[in-house]
C-alpha cells in the first residue's frame, strides 16, 4: 500500500464520471440556489441545510426561523470536509 487514496480504494473507484448532458450540473447548482432562497423566506429555512448562509446573513427577513446549531455544525462539517 503507498499511502494514497486510490491504492486503497482502487483507481477505477475514483473516476467521476461526466454528466451526459452539459447543463445539467449549472442545473441543479441553480435549482438548488434558489430553492435556499425561497425556502427560508416561507419559513422552512430550517428544514433545509444549504439555507443555512442566509438564515445566518439575515437575508431571509425578520420572521424568518432561526438556524439551529445542527445547521451551523453541518455547514462547519461540509466546509472542513
Amino acid at each position: 500500500m503507498t499511502g494514497e487514496p486510490a491504492a486503497a480504494l482502487g483507481a477505477e473507484g475514483l473516476k467521476l464520471r461526466r454528466s451526459s448532458v452539459p447543463w445539467a450540473t449549472a442545473g441543479a447548482v441553480a435549482l438548488t440556489v434558489l430553492v435556499a432562497q425561497v425556502l427560508p423566506a416561507v419559513g422552512h429555512g430550517a428544514w433545509f441545510p444549504w439555507a443555512v448562509p442566509a438564515l445566518l446573513a439575515g437575508t431571509a427577513g425578520p420572521d424568518a426561523a432561526g438556524a439551529g446549531p445542527g445547521g451551523v455544525l453541518g455547514v462547519a462539517l461540509v466546509a472542513l470536509g
